[in-house]
Formats: C-alpha cells, sequence, structure tokens
C-alpha cells in the first residue's frame, strides 16, 4: 500500500516522505539502526524509504511518526502553510488507502501542533491493524458499526459511540458488517515534534 497526499501522487510523494524522514533523524543526531531499533522495522528498509526507493504501509508510517514525535499528517503535508488558518476544508485532507482500499484514513490538516485529526472509513470487511501511539487518542463513529480491539479485549462500536485509547495500547479496527463505518478522531502529540 502506498502512503501519500493521494493516489496519484506517486513517485513525488514518496520522495517527499523518504525526505521527511531523513531530516527528522538528522535533526536528532539518529543513524538508520537507532530509528530501526525504536521502530522495529529494518534498517535497509528505513534507508529504502529515505532515498523514496520504496512505498510504506500506513501502520509502518505510524510506527514511524512515533518514533519521531510527529503525525502521519505532519509527514504528509506541509503544517507551516496552516497556522495562519482556522478552517481547512476536507478536500485539503492527505489520504492513505489501506488494506487492498478497504481502510482509508483522511488526515485533516489543521494549525495545531496538540492533536492530529483524522477521518478513517471502514469499507466492509475492511481491517486496520498494528496500531499504537505513544500518546492518548479518541475515536468517535459517525456511521455505521465495527469492531475495535485494543489490548486484546474487543469492542462492539456503532454510530455515536466514542473510544478512547490510552498511551502505547495496541489497538485494531475491523468491519465485518456490508455497510461501511466512518469514523472521526484525534491523536495527540507530546510536543516535540517537526
Amino acid at each position: 500500500m502506498t502512503a501519500g497526499p493521494t493516489a496519484t501522487s506517486g513517485d513525488d510523494a514518496i520522495r517527499t516522505i523518504g525526505d521527511r524522514l531523513r531530516r527528522l533523524r538528522e535533526q536528532r543526531g539518529w543513524s538508520v539502526r537507532d530509528v530501526a531499533r525504536r521502530s522495529r522495522l529494518s534498517a535497509s528498509f528505513i534507508g529504502l524509504v529515505e532515498r523514496g526507493e520504496s512505498e510504506i504501509a500506513v501502520t509502518r508510517l505510524m510506527r514511524l511518526a512515533d518514533v519521531y514525535a510527529v503525525t502521519v499528517g505532519d509527514l504528509l503535508g506541509d503544517l507551516q502553510e496552516l497556522r495562519s488558518r482556522h478552517c481547512v476544508p476536507l478536500s485539503e485532507a492527505r489520504t492513505v488507502d489501506d488494506d487492498d482500499g478497504r481502510v482509508t484514513i483522511s488526515y485533516l490538516p489543521v494549525p495545531t501542533r496538540g492533536l492530529q485529526p483524522f477521518r478513517l472509513l471502514l469499507r466492509p470487511g475492511g481491517t486496520m491493524r498494528g496500531l499504537s501511539h505513544a500518546t492518548e487518542e479518541f475515536h468517535h463513529c459517525v456511521e455505521g458499526a465495527a469492531i475495535v480491539t485494543i489490548d486484546g479485549v474487543r469492542h462492539a462500536v456503532a454510530a455515536g459511540d466514542t473510544v478512547y485509547v490510552p498511551p502505547q495500547k495496541a489497538h485494531a479496527w475491523h468491519n465485518p458488517h456490508d455497510v461501511p463505518c466512518l469514523i472521526v478522531g484525534g491523536v495527540g502529540r507530546d510536543g516535540t515534534g517537526l
């Protein structure tokens, strides 16, 4: 799966993400091996991503964002331009598809440093696994229904329900139903990011 602003941005988005990841690593004085150890990804894979020679699944991009204490939205977008804005349309969201297109995450660009809003669309059969963040987060089910598993415990979630996920807790989403499930939420930042 690719991680980029849009499905059509291709190589430019991959190079931009790689450049941002390399810059974050260099700013911290870390080696590729340091990042590999912290993210539990291979050093060779991180090198390929930094050089723009490999696509990256959204769950791996999330792991790297957590290592650097930034959000996926930071890696995909330009927050500098947004700082003076109070309202940003959905059309400017950075979108990432996963699980063969059954999951779409839109990172909503906002001029804040404390919270990264997102929109998660789980189509029928869609699954989002391997999630864990350094900060707390919330998810609110706007329509449809799904199953969220937090730290091994399954919870049925329906429209109107809100889910709180503590920092560092593993969680996953699955939509076993015949209709899409729309979730909006926010993941916190720890203040040491970009």
